[in-house]
């Protein structure tokens, strides 16, 4: 099917022929068609402001034979129409604008959007009516009056008489505004049906029909928390019973930005968006963010097992724009998530499990704003855009290669390969418990001894630069080494070692790249910039060099203003180092360490070291994320632009930059006991100041 200027087009199958046409020469907005045939569209009152302010428009419904059913006005503002045809229902979902006065204790009258969602059979009559609420404060059946308890008449409307059980503001503060936006029926059978809310005093914490009940929202991250939100626009889905409207399972959803006054929720958008949901009730959404989304750059994402996201943007660029998000099916992992266009929305999105393939697969497409940044394409038939102000694009991702699915899924896919331990498993790690700390009580230690020979990114899922070192954690008196050594994933490359839980430990690692490593085929012409980043709750850190066979730690910390920049020029003062030999633990002892002024003439490796020494009661982990690297040419002459780098000329320099930012961890959320559905409260717990380490290395060569 298809519907636009000219009306609706039922298409055969392969839609290569026209079965027929309704209302040509009518504005169609929208369409929906179940599994049985039966079909359903939606023609606006108004075309002049879509997005906004369609008006009630007219809802047809159509057999499978394309006999109507029936065609009937829409509610307020209608954006949009679903059908069930196990229950005989016929969906539709809006807003209407009201004005109100607020909770008790507040006399003003304000206006206020107030979302809807709605649920008819195939005759017309109304089957449920969630949200909706009134606006009206009191009642009585003749409309005018309502008699208190003091049988004083009261006139309708006055802030006194909030005892209408449907006003919108009895219980609480209920004036953020919010559309309904979407509503599509799941292949679970579920429905679902996504909001707008303008702030975080929104309608949706409380139940659909009942203002008293909790509405459901599952929360998580700050990701799906409007936390020091304004009236930016973010999203809110919920997955309902078609034929009862009975809300089974919500989620809220925002981007979060870095404000003086901490992380704020921003624009997550569904306006112009689509979603849609499998047999399983994996969630897909498509629509169009603000800064900033969940995912690299933006310093409160962090990598976790079972998230994978897809940047293909540098860290310059506008870190919101048209996303698509796949969400499981308790709504409480983030599988998946990526941006196509800086600028834009994804405008429509799908997900089929096919027959023999493992995993599903998703189509999602939309427009890009290409003034204000670039479409990102693979294999694309148009490889270049057509110079318009806008752009359209599709994405296929997901499914089995041997089944004739994306042969790059690994790239793509949420799943991938699942977290792969360090060194993909193909070697184990070096564990054993005993007395370390010689206090009576055993303890344990687990290790992945240095090596440069077999890297800590795996051979069989990671195909960039490969990273050597080693990592070590020692937990006192613990029998188990309750420890996490994962996980190298395919959308925020990362090697992570991590306490499970707040415990008495330390930590050590050692990260670097061997220059041997670098162009061994044209595919490791990667970059070492902004995207490399360095996750870790300890305040210092050093540069590692391996000079002629020996390894130099820097006197130099990291932490400090001073070692912002490390050049290697060529003069014969490198900077104070101490030689070191990386063993056991990985334990640099700075304080007995001898720091020589030293000329490098011959460096074969470079990377850092990281020693958490204080054995502290806290969760903590070493995590360096998305790690790839660049040789970067300035030369006069014509030769290739990735010749074979074997060394470092005379008059070569090596030159890094450090940027480093707070972050904060919040490791407890909980909502208010104050009362069932209202606003959702952070309490701080326990605060980690960690350091955000952005680590450039660039390599310049000169004749």
């Amino acid at each position: 099917m298809a519907c636009g200027n000219d009306g609706l087009l039922v298409l055969n199958a392969n839609g290569s022929s026209i079965i027929r046409q309704h209302f040509t020469g009518t504005y169609i907005h929208r369409i929906d068609a179940a599994a049985g045939g039966t079909y359903a569209c939606l023609s606006p009152s108004s075309t002049g402001n879509l997005a906004d302010a369609p008006g009630q428009g007219t809802v047809t419904v159509f057999d499978s034979a394309g006999t109507k059913l029936i065609s009937i006005s829409g509610k307020h503002n209608t954006h949009d129409i679903c059908i069930d045809e196990v229950s005989q229902t016929l969906v539709t979902i809006g807003f209407r604008q009201a004005t109100c006065y607020g909770p008790p204790g507040d006399s003003r009258f304000l206006p206020v959007q107030i979302s809807y969602l709605r649920g008819q059979d195939f005759s017309g009559v109304e089957k449920w009516n969630a949200y909706d609420w009134s606006s009206v404060t009191g009642y009585d059946p003749s409309g005018e009056t309502y008699n208190n308890s003091l049988n004083n008449p009261i006139p309708v409307g006055t802030p006194q008489s909030r005892i209408n059980p449907r006003f919108l503001n009895r219980l609480d503060n209920n004036m953020a505004d919010t559309r309904g936006l979407r509503a599509a029926m799941g292949a679970d059978g579920k429905l679902y049906a996504a909001f707008e809310c303008a702030g975080g005093n929104h309608i949706f914490r409380d139940g659909a029909f009942d203002l008293a009940i909790d509405g459901s929202i599952v929360g998580g991250d700050l990701f799906h928390q409007f936390i020091n939100t304004g009236a930016a626009h973010k999203l809110y889905v919920g997955r309902y019973e078609a034929a009862t409207g009975i809300i089974l399972l919500g989620q809220q959803y925002a981007s979060i930005v870095q404000q003086a006054n901490g992380p704020s929720a921003n624009a997550f958008r569904i306006t112009n968006g689509d979603l849609a949901a499998d047999e399983n009730g994996r969630l897909v959404i498509g629509g169009s963010s603000a800064y900033a989304l969940p995912m690299w750059p933006n310093p409160y994402y962090f990598p976790q097992p079972g998230i994978t996201t897809f940047n293909p943007f540098d860290a310059a660029s506008y870190a919101g724009g048209a996303f698509f998000m796949v969400m499981s099916p308790n709504f409480q992992t983030r599988e998946y998530t990526t941006r196509l266009a800086v600028a834009g929305v994804t405008g429509s999105v799908a997900i089929r499990n096919l027959a023999g393939e493992q995993f599903p697969r998703y189509a999602f497409g939309g427009t890009a704003e290409l003034a204000d940044g670039p479409i990102y394409t693979k294999d694309a038939l148009q490889a270049v855009s057509g110079y318009g102000a806008q752009d359209g694009y599709v994405a296929v991702l997901g499914g089995d290669s041997s089944s004739g699915g994306n042969a790059a899924r690994a790239l793509f896919n949420y799943t991938a390969t699942g977290n792969v331990k360090v060194r993909g498993l193909n070697i184990a790690p070096n564990n054993s418990t005993q007395d370390f700390d010689c206090d009576g009580n055993d303890d344990s230690r687990q290790r992945y001894d240095f090596s440069e020979a077999i890297p800590l990114t795996p051979s069989t899922v990671y195909t960039g630069t490969p990273v050597y070192g080693g990592l070590s954690n020692l937990s006192l008196n613990r029998l188990t080494r309750d420890f996490e050594d994962k996980s190298i994933n395919n959308g925020a490359w990362s090697i992570r070692i991590q306490a499970t839980a707040p415990q008495s430990c330390n930590q050590h690692g050692a990260f670097f790249f061997k220059k041997s490593a670098f162009n061994i085929q044209e595919s490791d012409a990667l970059t070492f910039d902004a995207r490399s980043t360095v996750y870790c709750n300890a305040k210092q850190g050093r540069w590692l060099v391996k000079n002629n066979g020996t390894f130099y730690v820097s006197e130099k910390v990291i932490g400090s203003a001073a070692a912002a920049t490390l050049s290697f020029d060529s003069d014969a003062d490198d900077g104070k180092w101490s030689a070191w030999i990386p063993q056991g633990d990985m334990d640099f002892d700075a304080a007995n360490a001898t720091f020589l002024t030293k000329n490098f003439t011959n460096i074969e490796a470079i990377g850092f070291i990281i020693d958490i020494d204080v054995f502290t009661a806290n969760r903590f982990w070493l995590q360096w994320s998305a790690f790839t690297a660049d040789l970067a040419l300035n030369k006069t002459d014509n030769q290739s632009p990735r010749p074979a780098f074997t060394n470092i000329p005379a008059t070569g320099a090596i030159h890094l930059r450090r940027h480093s930012m707070l972050q904060t961890q919040l490791t407890q959320t909980e909502r208010s006991p104050t009362k069932l559905g209202s606003s959702v409260m952070i309490r701080n717990q326990q605060v980690l100041v960690p350091r955000k380490h952005t680590l450039q290395l660039v390599f310049m060569i000169l004749n």
